[in-house]
């Protein structure tokens, strides 16, 4: 008897506009404005253009892997999400994952004031890699 396995791959493409200009309101006030959203941290995204590739991919009937790819279309750089999780038992989940940053990095300007020259947004972001537990009830 043959023993077929049926696997899935899921696909998303997403493309949209973020402007802080737009958050902010208009003039003089909306650029000091757009500046304190994103130091404050209430708007992480710097550029206006960007666009979201996911997908998903049933390993086995226990483990699926998802992977994102977020790029800004202003600069060139990207975000790379993987996460791969295991069903241990029922609503029990193990994952893993990461967010790696690719892009030009930084310069640094003037040391002394702490002046740095961005070249592309996701350049700046460390790679950064994460495990969860989840337990639902």
């Amino acid at each position: 008897m043959k023993k077929v396995v049926l696997r899935f791959v899921g696909l998303m493409l997403v493309m949209f506009l973020f402007s802080l200009s737009a958050a902010a309101g208009d003039g003089a006030a909306a650029k000091k404005d757009a500046r304190e959203i994103v130091t404050e941290g209430a708007a992480y995204l710097m550029g206006q253009h960007y666009l979201n590739l996911g997908m998903s991919y049933q390993v086995s009937a226990l483990i699926p892997f998802t992977g994102l790819v977020f790029i800004n279309l202003n600069d060139g750089s990207v975000t790379l999400s993987p996460v791969v999780e295991y069903n241990i038992a029922e609503n029990i989940y193990l994952a893993g994952g990461a967010y790696i940053g690719i892009g030009k990095k930084p310069e640094i300007v003037d040391i002394s004031t702490g002046t740095y020259r961005f070249h592309s947004e996701f350049g700046t972001y460390p790679a950064m890699f994460y495990t969860s537990f989840r337990v639902y009830f």
